[in-house]
């Protein structure tokens, strides 16, 4: 559209849904593992070649509708079709911190996209097009750099002299 090339690579990340009411745990919780894996850390893990390879972490957060995500998964891929080795193998990660996780049902399970670039920094940016900015690129973490990614662009914006006809 704008013939603008921005370094972004789509970074698929794969969730489960445990059915309502089966207490597992009460607050969010995830592996050091977790940490690892989605700051891309050199540090070894004792998984298996496909769980690096889809970077697996463990991570569970309960829900306001009493259910719980179980997660985490992190490889390029450029669709949102669920993968079943890969939710294979995340359950597989939660069941290793809690064993309870084999005895409850799994109800849905889905897909996403995350922006991610190459050196992991989200870009907010003017660029050679006039009135064109790019915000993109934050790799997960929209939501929580979401005001400070605002005040780059409106500086970035307000910087640029503008010409009125």
């Amino acid at each position: 559209m704008a013939n603008l090339y921005v370094p972004i690579t789509p970074m698929k990340g794969d969730l489960l849904v445990v059915e309502p009411g089966a207490y597992i745990t009460r607050r969010k919780t995830e592996e050091l593992g977790y940490a690892l894996v989605r700051n891309e850390s050199d540090t070894q893990r004792a998984v298996t070649p496909f769980m690096k390879a889809h970077g697996i972490g463990f991570l569970i957060e309960p829900t306001g509708s009493h259910n719980a995500l179980i997660g985490f998964s992190k490889y390029p891929c450029d669709t949102t079709t669920s993968n079943n080795l890969v939710m294979r193998a995340i359950a597989k990660r939660a069941m290793r911190f809690f064993p309870c996780i084999a005895n409850v049902n799994i109800i849905h399970a889905y897909a996403g996209l995350r922006p991610w670039t190459p050196d992991h920094e989200a870009i907010v940016s003017d660029t050679p097009i006039p009135g064109f900015y790019v915000c993109a690129g934050h790799a997960g973490n929209g939501i929580t750099n979401a005001r400070s990614a605002r005040s780059c662009l409106v500086r970035s914006c307000s910087m640029r002299k503008q010409t009125l006809i």
